[in-house]
């Protein structure tokens, strides 16, 4: 990752965010393992995405676009992902 994008602030805050909503309605201890793998999943797709975003600069995404494509699904195949 290139070090201007401010990725680690952001993630944080994410994070924060993701967990949050993973756990609050959690209704005993035993739930909390399974969730906690639902976030790893979820953080290694978007850590991937915004990792190879931050490899060029802004403006010229459309150079890492093939790398992109196995993170990202399209509209047509079921599931709108956002960057």
């Amino acid at each position: 990752m290139l070090p201007f994008g401010g990725q680690a602030a952001n993630q944080a805050i994410e994070d924060g965010g993701a967990l949050g909503m993973l756990l609050m309605d959690a209704e005993n201890d035993a739930e909390i393992p399974q969730r906690l793998h639902v976030f790893e999943n979820l953080k290694k797709n978007r850590t991937s995405i915004i990792q190879i975003l931050s490899s060029v600069r802004i403006g010229r995404e459309n150079e890492v676009e093939q790398k992109l494509r196995p993170f990202v699904q399209s509209e047509s195949e079921g599931k709108k992902i956002l960057v």
